[in-house]
Formats: C-alpha cells, structure tokens, sequence
C-alpha cells in the first residue's frame, strides 16, 4: 500500500485554554486553513482511495478540508490520535505540564525509565496502537492519512524538523514494523 502521511495545519489552542479545554480540541489557523488547502492540491493525492484523520481536532479539520477538496472519502481512526502527555488524565489542562512531559519525552526519545517524572505514552505504545490500525487499511492501494508529528515519526519520518502539511510517503505492508524514532528539539518544535 502506498502510504501518505500528513502532518496537520498550524493549530491554536489559545481559544481552548480560555475555555478550560484540553488542547486536543485546538483548532487551526487560518494559515492552517491555508495550509491544508494548499496540501490537497498536491499531484501526490490523486487516486488515493480514503482519508484516515486522527480524531483530535487540528488533523481532522485538516483531513475534512482535504477531502471537500479531493472528493476523497474520510474516515477517523482513534488509533492515531496524538501522543499522551498525561496518561492518568489528571493534569491534561496544566500547560505547565504537559509542556515538561512533551520535552521529556522527546529527551528520552519515547522511552520510559525508571527516572521518568511525567506520565507520558511511551513510543513503544504508540507504535503497539497505530501499526496494527494501520493494516486495516491494507486492502487499499493508496491512503492519506493526516495526524500527528510523533505518530508521523512512528511510521519513519526521518527529518529533524518537518513542516505543517507536510506529506511523508512510504510503502507500507503486512510485514511493516517500526524502524527508528528520530527526535526533534523540543525547545524549536513545541507545538503538537
């Protein structure tokens, strides 16, 4: 299957911290808007078969303006939301928080330890999450999929730093399996 994999618009998240909602409910930009337009006139789309969007806002937003533009059927996958930067689900609102978790995670490249603070998802979980998700969609010889800078990575981008809507190919098979995470610097790249 070939596989394209975008990265969502530039989000916002000020309008959801004025609400006390958690950031997976940020969404985009009008550059982001922008963005995700400019990305579905992109040649590389044409004959994919299904958009698969995470759930959280700024990807599904970005996949819903993809496909109005494309006429390419969408679908959401839960499988592929973002990472978890607070597994408990006590302090999803302390920007604080989970602005440390992110960091941490992306210092100790996904991998908990016994000297892990915060109560991130591991990369291990993430790819135990998404892989399988990702063969269900085998039976397709072309999908887009719009989701999340550490889901994205998952599946082997290899750039130290990648753009809003910006799309990552690969094939992808049965026989897939995760490579390699390569990290970015969390102090150039916060935002999800």
């Amino acid at each position: 299957m070939k596989l394209l994999m975008i990265r969502h618009g530039e989000p916002r998240y000020d309008n959801v911290s004025e609400l006390e909602l958690v950031s997976y409910l940020g969404e985009l930009t009008p550059l982001g808007v922008s963005q995700a337009e400019a990305v579905a006139e992109d040649e590389r789309l044409k004959g994919a078969d299904i958009i698969v969007a995470s759930p959280f806002t700024r990807a599904l937003q970005t996949a819903a303006i993809i496909s109005r533009k494309t006429q390419i059927p969408l679908t959401v996958e839960p499988a592929f939301h973002e990472i978890v930067l607070d597994v408990a689900h006590e302090r999803t609102l302390d920007s604080e928080y989970t602005r440390a978790s992110y960091k941490e995670f992306v210092r100790k490249q996904g991998k908990r330890d016994r000297d892990t603070v915060y109560r991130w998802e591991s990369l291990e979980h993430i790819v135990e999450r998404a892989y399988p998700a990702m063969k269900k969609y085998l039976h397709y010889d072309k999908v887009i999929v719009v989701a999340h800078a550490a889901l994205i990575r998952a599946f082997g981008h290899q750039h130290q730093k990648f753009s809003f809507c910006e799309i990552f190919e690969r094939e992808f098979d049965e026989s897939s399996e995760f490579d390699e995470f390569v990290a970015w610097n969390p102090d150039k790249d916060i935002s999800k």
